[in-house]
């Protein structure tokens, strides 16, 4: 299996490939084929130039779904149950934008310049007559077109294929954060769980000691005053009505000798 990195990097250059091929038959091979100085010639330009075209476009579009699909399970083995619910929908429109690209790729390679040198061929051999010069002009027009197509297809491939890296990154720094840092952050999380079960005991035990001192305070029973050395000294229990719970106390009533 080969690692993630040489994936990613034969799949980029897999795309400049084609990218290159795309426009080297824009830019180069037609426009030589045009300077050319009888139809023979140009013809001839055209056939050899479509050798190394033909195949070379579709064995990198094959290379670019192999090493795209390897890469996708990868993918899908990091993200795990996030997969779906994180590029499902970018994933659909990479998917139906690739094969789009791969049908007009196949259209032009097969479809269309393949035709003209089988034709070739064929007129060679006494089976046919050679295509005429409108009609390998008329083919040559399509295949500008669907090339400047497939470029546009290609590009959109990119944008759609950034947009999924953007959306799987925060998973993968996720998996890649430390364990040391996870160990962390667990142990403060433990702290701060711990501070606040001490703080609710702490709260129980001071309503508890409340609830006792008051149970016994209303045990305590009332004592009339008793008259001490000129002064009334009463002991007993009053009643807090703030929170009606019953608290001890002892009261000296002074009284001047008459």
């Amino acid at each position: 299996m080969l690692s993630g990195e040489l994936l990613i990097w034969i799949h980029l250059l897999a795309m400049a490939s084609y990218f290159g091929l795309q426009f080297g038959l824009l830019y180069l091979l037609l426009p030589a084929a045009e300077k050319a100085p009888d139809e023979a010639s140009r013809r001839a330009a055209l056939i050899a130039g479509f050798k190394f075209y033909n195949p070379f476009s579709i064995a990198m579009l094959g290379v670019l779904v192999i090493t795209g699909a390897m890469r996708l399970t990868d993918l899908k083995a990091t993200m795990k149950f996030e997969y779906f619910s994180r590029i499902s929908g970018p994933l659909s429109l990479k998917l139906l934008l690739a094969f789009l690209l791969i049908f007009i790729q196949t259209w032009i390679t097969f479809g269309l310049t393949f035709r003209i040198g089988r034709q070739e061929e064929v007129a060679a051999h006494g089976d046919g007559e050679p295509f005429t010069v409108e009609r390998v002009n008329s083919i040559l027009r399509r295949a500008r077109m669907m090339t400047w197509l497939t470029l546009a297809l290609a590009a959109a491939i990119i944008l759609v294929a950034l947009r999924m890296a953007s959306l799987a990154q925060a998973v993968f720094a996720t998996a890649a954060w430390p364990a040391s840092a996870q160990a962390a952050m667990g142990l403060r999380v433990n702290r701060s769980l711990e501070q606040c079960s001490q703080r609710r005991d702490d709260v129980g035990e001071s309503d508890q000691r409340e609830h006792d001192t008051g149970q016994l305070v209303e045990k305590i029973p009332l004592r009339v005053a008793e008259p001490v050395s000129g002064a009334l000294e009463s002991r007993g229990a009053f009643r807090d009505a703030r929170d009606s719970r019953s608290v001890g106390c002892s009261s000296h009533f002074g009284f001047l000798p008459g």
